[in-house]
């Protein structure tokens, strides 16, 4: 009996270590297919994940070595920035002071060494100046080149008022620079011309255009004969300066009724425009315009001194 009870005892002793060494092991290979409510409640067994293998029946631990695909590194450019064109000599130049170079601001008329115009330049056309100079009736005219286009290297003469002159070295400045600073001066004189048809149109509509335009121009050139004979006067001779006396003085008074008739036609045109203001193309309002001059303002920031 007592052999029974030992024989007894061993075989206990040695069926619990193996259940309790293989137990780990069996609960791992069988936790996936026991229902939820069953599992003990086990953190580090919640913690295991499992993938199906594509063998049907397989079930393989989730590798936790395996690695994220690295993410995308997201690259901002940064900012153009320039030097300061102050910073290289360049300024716009004085009227006494002798430019280096310049850049059309609108559609502007060109010259030759004569003095008579050749045709238009458009707006944005960067030249450099030579020490040439020609006064007339357009005040001074400057010799220059144009540094692109169908004129390159040709000399022509610009009228100081028709365009925009700076001392200095412009290849100094950087090549970006200059393609911006001729951008907005294209876009300057795209405003220019839109805003002159959007004008033109609204005036078209107008029934006091043609009399207002009229009695203007009556005006004007009974103006501009009376500075004639008054600059003709000043160097006549004495059997001359009766006749231009005379003809002076009756320009004078028709001066007089001309500007009452022109102001009467004026207000007229004036008074019709405001009435009618809605139904007029306005330059103020209009989105080719304003999306011209949101262009012109992004280009600002890159050109400090140079435009206007």
């Amino acid at each position: 009996m007592k052999k029974f009870w030992l024989l007894y005892i061993l075989l206990l002793i040695t069926g619990s270590m193996a259940i309790y060494l293989q137990a780990p092991l069996m609960s791992e290979q069988i936790m996936p297919y026991v229902p939820s409510y069953l599992k003990p409640n086990d953190p580090s067994l919640a913690k295991t994940t499992y993938v199906t293998n594509t063998v049907v029946g397989t079930i393989v631990p989730k590798d936790p070595s395996e690695k994220k695909p690295p993410s995308k590194k997201v690259v901002i450019p940064e900012e153009e920035t320039f030097v300061s064109p102050a910073m290289e000599g360049i300024y716009f130049a004085r009227s006494t002071e002798q430019p280096e170079w310049g850049v059309t601001h609108q559609k502007t008329s060109y010259y030759n060494e004569k003095g008579a115009n050749r045709g238009l330049l458009e707006g944005g056309e960067i030249f450099v100046c030579r020490k040439g100079k020609l006064s007339s009736s357009k005040g001074d005219l400057l010799e220059c080149q144009l540094l692109s286009g169908t004129l390159t290297n040709s000399t022509l003469l610009l009228a100081r008022k028709d365009a925009h002159f700076f001392t200095g070295d412009y290849t100094k400045l950087a090549k970006k620079q200059i393609e911006m600073l001729s951008e907005y001066y294209q876009l300057n004189m795209k405003l220019i011309e839109r805003k002159k048809k959007l004008l033109e149109e609204s005036a078209a509509r107008n029934p006091h255009f043609q009399s207002s335009r009229t009695a203007y121009l009556a005006l004007n050139r009974n103006i501009e004969e009376a500075k004639a004979t008054q600059q003709k006067l000043a160097t006549a001779t004495d059997a001359v300066k009766t006749a231009l006396d005379e003809q002076l003085r009756a320009f004078k008074m028709k001066e007089t009724p001309l500007k009452a008739t022109f102001e009467a036609e004026q207000k007229k045109f004036v008074e019709w425009k405001q009435l009618h203001a809605k139904e007029l193309p306005n330059p103020d309002t209009d989105s080719q315009m304003k999306t011209w001059r949101d262009q012109k303002a992004k280009l600002i920031p890159a050109l400090p001194g140079l435009a206007f």
